[in-house]
Order: structure tokens, then C-alpha cells, then sequence
């Protein structure tokens, strides 16, 4: 799953790059750099170094945004990156499923659509979609 994620923010920087959207790109490398901390497991999860890399992570972001500044959607990539960080380092999926369909998607969809990015697009509602069906499918087996 993070192997995956790895190589789809490496692909969606290239593509945000190609696209002109700096900020998407930026956005982007943070992602795929969290995605390779991740892989590192465990040792990536003790406290003290775990506050570091959040603090790094979120400090990273808002410089994206200083650095990056092509329009103020460059904000709203960066609120969707924060949420997504908090619900990915919670490890708890429900909570991961939240900040993805409330705050990251949503945001990357607003940005891909104006900067025109079909593929983002697509992939942000297929995540939304995603989700939606899981949501579902909890919901129903707890009726049963």
C-alpha cells in the first residue's frame, strides 16, 4: 500500500510539473518523501522521532506554499496535505478514511480542476468513491 503511494505522488509530482503547477509538484515530493518514511516502518514511529518528522512534514508544506506560490490554491494543497499526514500517522484507518474523504481529496480535487488535471481529478474521486463504498459496507455489516 505505501509502495503504491510512493509511486503515485512520484507520478502525480511529474505530472503537476509537466502541468506547470509548482505548487502540486512540491506538494507532491513531500508526499512521496512521507511515503518513504512510512516504508521504513517502525523505526520511523518512536515518539521523539516521530514528532520530528511531523514537525518536518508540516514544516515542508507551509515553506511549499512560501516557495511555490502560484495562486492561493496553494493553500488549499497544503490544508489537504496536512489533514492527510494527521489521519496517515493516527494509524487508525477509520480516521485515515475521514481526513482523506473530508480534507485531502476534496482539496486536491479544487486544485486539479483548475489547474487541469484530469488524472488528478479522476484519482481523487475514485478515492472518494473508494471510501464511500467502504463506509457503506461497515454500515451494513453492522446492521446484520
Amino acid at each position: 500500500c505505501v509502495a503504491m503511494q510512493l509511486m503515485g505522488s512520484g507520478l502525480f509530482c511529474l505530472h503537476f510539473w509537466m502541468l506547470g503547477s509548482i505548487g502540486g509538484c512540491l506538494m507532491n515530493l513531500i508526499g512521496l518523501c512521507r511515503a518513504v518514511v512510512f516504508l521504513l516502518g517502525d523505526r520511523a514511529h518512536k515518539p521523539a522521532v516521530l514528532g520530528m518528522l511531523m514537525a518536518l512534514f508540516l514544516g515542508g508544506s507551509v515553506a511549499c506554499v512560501a516557495f511555490s506560490w502560484d495562486s492561493p490554491l496553494v493553500f488549499i494543497t497544503c490544508a489537504g496535505q496536512m489533514v492527510g499526514l494527521l489521519g496517515l500517522w493516527s494509524r487508525d484507518s477509520r480516521k485515515l478514511r475521514y481526513a482523506q474523504f473530508f480534507g485531502t481529496s476534496p482539496a486536491w480535487i479544487v486544485y486539479s480542476i483548475i489547474n487541469r488535471s484530469w488524472g488528478g481529478f479522476l484519482c481523487e474521486i475514485f478515492n472518494m468513491l473508494s471510501i464511500a463504498v467502504y463506509f457503506v459496507r461497515v454500515k451494513l455489516g453492522r446492521a446484520k
